[in-house]
């Protein structure tokens, strides 16, 4: 996650772009990105947690995003 938003973050035009980084949980803030923590209830089965990140994702799709950055997804 880390590198990735470092990446980011070096692209010339980082303000003008559309990007978007879903994590479980989200870690380090970024200015210039969009950041959705996806939260796990506790009991939660890996199932319904998968689910749940779909349902995040899906959207953000939809609003054509430049860049999508996906991580720190954790099982039980």
């Amino acid at each position: 996650t880390t590198l990735l938003r470092a990446l980011s973050y070096l692209l010339p035009d980082r303000d003008l772009r559309k990007q978007f980084a879903a994590n479980e949980p989200s870690e380090v803030p970024a200015p210039w990105l969009s950041d959705i923590s996806i939260q796990r209830r506790p009991g939660e089965t890996d199932e319904e947690a998968t689910r749940k990140g779909a349902e995040v994702i899906r959207p953000l799709m939809r609003m054509d995003p430049d860049h999508l950055t996906i991580g720190e997804v954790r099982d039980s």
